[in-house]
């Protein structure tokens, strides 16, 4: 994923929920570097489910000009079992960074951190506007699908995606 922030923007990154299991350990982490170093960046994991409190585990990173893998780990509290991450930048300082962010090699993982292994495919999206949302109805939003290979055979692959309105949970 790469985040061109020249316009100094606060930008948020959210990665797709999954289901962890309560009491155990779990080990985020990922792979960053930036285009000017000292990038600060924010990396929260954040639970909700039945209780009225939101469990996270807030994490400081600052990025170097090299790939370097980042990790943290957080035990899972009763009462909460879906966890999302948000990547924020430009969160943590007063000193507004204005240059490229790259993310890569995302993995959560039950214990301590494993060495990274790709998935045979990967799938991404991109949208050319720099955003997945919609400000009215005849408002169209191209996305393009990346698809990349890891293997050395042919695959095929079917892809299913939901347009789903998160505003109004529809």
């Amino acid at each position: 994923l790469k985040i061109d922030n020249s316009k100094r923007n606060a930008v948020k990154v959210f990665v797709q929920e999954v289901k962890l299991e309560e009491g155990k350990k779990y080990t985020f982490s990922f792979w960053s570097k930036a285009s000017l170093s000292s990038a600060a960046m924010k990396v929260e994991l954040r639970g909700r489910d039945k209780g009225p409190v939101l469990d996270s585990k807030t994490n400081y990173f600052t990025l170097t000009t090299e790939w370097k893998r980042y990790s943290f780990s957080h035990i899972i509290p009763a009462n909460h079992s879906y966890y999302y991450t948000e990547f924020n930048i430009n969160a943590v300082s007063a000193v507004m960074y204005n240059g490229i962010i790259w993310i890569d090699a995302l993995q959560i993982e039950e214990g301590e951190a494993s060495e990274y292994k790709s998935s045979d495919i990967e799938i991404g999206t991109e949208s050319s506007l720099g955003r997945r949302y919609t400000l009215s109805l005849e408002e169209k939003i191209p996305i393009k699908f990346k698809i990349r290979n890891n293997t050395a055979n042919t695959a095929k692959l079917k892809i299913k995606y939901n347009i789903v309105d998160e505003y109004f949970q529809k």
